[in-house]
């Protein structure tokens, strides 16, 4: 698997397709990886897109180069990331596919980094930028993982018990 090297990471990617096809990053979402793309990738692969498909921090085999790199989901750092290995590959300009979190970084490119994004699609995204409204009692019965993830306690009851935590069904606090 194919790794570029910046201060803080080392990032893993998968990379298929058109090697001078039209570039397209997909950023995939919490808690999957870059494998999340594997189903429609032939399907864009058939198109001659080239396709780049990073493993973001702490997933597969992209690690932390250094004791002082920041250890955050932060869709600024992780639009740092994605931008940084653009570059090592040489692409200047390209379409942005965000699932999940991933959707959280592309809206980072394209507010951060507007002149380098030709398109961008957003699969079950949650709006972080851009001072949407407050979503519906429902959609946030339905995120509420992500909304426990970015207090203090949740975090660390996750950190206690990531495994309990990985077989919560979400679905199972609807029926109530």
């Amino acid at each position: 698997m194919p790794h570029l090297e910046t201060h803080d990471v080392k990032i893993a990617f998968e990379e298929s397709g058109a090697r001078r096809g039209n570039p397209v990053l997909l950023l995939h979402g919490w808690p999957d990886d870059a494998s999340t793309w594997k189903a429609v990738s032939s399907q864009l692969q058939e198109r001659s897109f080239r396709l780049i498909a990073p493993y973001l921090r702490g997933f597969g085999g992209t690690v932390f180069r250094n004791d002082n790199a920041s250890r955050t989901a932060n869709g600024a750092v992780l639009a740092m990331d994605a931008i940084a290995l653009m570059d090592g590959l040489g692409i200047e300009r390209f379409s942005v596919v965000g699932h999940d979190w991933g959707s959280n970084i592309a809206e980072a490119l394209a507010i951060g980094w507007p002149d380098r994004i030709d398109r961008m699609a957003l699969l079950s995204s949650i709006p972080r930028m851009g001072g949407l409204e407050t979503p519906p009692f429902r959609q946030a019965q339905r995120d509420w993982y992500h909304w426990f993830m970015a207090t203090k306690r949740g975090a660390e009851a996750i950190e206690r018990d990531p495994h309990g935590f990985a077989r919560i069904h979400p679905l199972q606090y609807l029926a109530r």
